[in-house]
């Protein structure tokens, strides 16, 4: 099972996010656990330098941008 982490305040980006990658997970028939991290002082466990930021498998992938269902299936594979 892949794990995500969705780095982000509580917003409404966040919970877009959430459902992009949802719909990237779905897509792509990934076994996949989704986490929303929303602790700021969290973030610098991943050395994400903007959020909002996606971690995968404890590897920081996206980082100050909104991404696509395109980007978040990137960088699934």
């Amino acid at each position: 099972m892949r794990t995500i982490k969705i780095l982000g305040v509580r917003s409404p980006q966040s919970r877009l996010i959430e459902s992009i990658v949802i719909e990237a997970v779905r897509h792509l028939g990934v076994n996949a656990e989704v986490i929303k991290v929303e602790d700021p002082l969290k973030f610098r466990l991943y050395d994400a330098p903007y959020t909002p930021a996606i971690v995968i498998d404890e590897k920081l992938k996206i980082s100050g941008e909104m991404p696509s269902v395109d980007d978040v299936m990137d960088a699934l594979t």
